[in-house]
């Protein structure tokens, strides 16, 4: 039943960033708003919470899993996006005005990786670098996106 709870969750948080999407302006396929690719990700959180929701209705009794709740990979998580949001962006009320994409990418990457368990460190470290430069290269090299690399960057 927690997957039809989840599944009514994506619906919501998915129509209202549909909702909020629209405000901004959609456009169409050929001259795309600035609200266009929120408003498809917002139809298509919604799509999957309604297919989660269908799943769990078809899905005999015995199917359904009564575990626990995967403490460890959800404070990973929730850890490595905070984390993320606060090195990208920084505290205002404090004066740091970020670390750049680099360090965020890379620590975003570290935490994330701690919760599956399964990674080594070196491994860990690894997926970090590369993911990091992946990220340099798609949205500074390919889209050009002026976005601070380093905390002297801005």
């Amino acid at each position: 039943m927690e997957r039809v709870y989840s599944g009514a969750f994506l619906v919501l948080i998915g129509l209202g960033a549909a909702y909020l999407a629209i405000g901004y302006g959609i456009g169409d396929s050929q001259e795309p708003g600035s609200g266009y690719f929120p408003f498809i990700l917002g139809l298509t959180l919604t799509g999957l919470g309604v297919v989660i929701a269908i799943r769990e209705f078809r899905s005999s009794p015995a199917e359904s899993s009564n575990g626990k709740w995967p403490l460890w990979q959800l404070t990973c998580i929730i850890s490595a996006l905070l984390a993320f949001a606060l090195l990208i962006g920084g505290v205002s009320s404090t004066g740091f005005r970020g670390a750049g994409l680099v360090p965020a990418m890379f620590v975003l990457v570290f935490i994330t990786g701690l919760a599956g368990r399964k990674l080594t460190l070196r491994e860990n470290l690894l997926l970090s670098v590369v993911l990091t430069m992946l990220s340099m290269a798609i949205f500074v090299a390919l889209f050009g996106i002026a976005i601070p690399l380093w905390p002297w960057s801005y």
